[in-house]
């Protein structure tokens, strides 16, 4: 019985963690977003190019911990 609290303990700590590191995949990704809309308004659209590659990296991040979520 112990072992089973000891595994459930861990299944729900990583899943936890996890669940945080999406949060803030998205929350990068968002932030990311608005320097691209920052940086166009600004004329700036090497620097806008930059942010949103930066932005579909965090949306790749955050699908792959979705996927990491949903298999446990």
């Amino acid at each position: 019985m112990v072992k089973v609290r000891q595994s459930y303990a861990e299944v729900t700590a990583t899943q936890r963690r996890l669940l945080k590191q999406k949060e803030q995949a998205d929350a990068l990704a968002e932030d990311w977003y608005k320097r691209a809309q920052l940086a166009l308004g600004k004329g700036a659209e090497d620097l806008a190019k930059e942010a949103l590659t930066r932005r579909l990296t965090q949306l790749d991040e955050a699908a792959n911990l979705q996927s990491q979520i949903d298999a446990q």
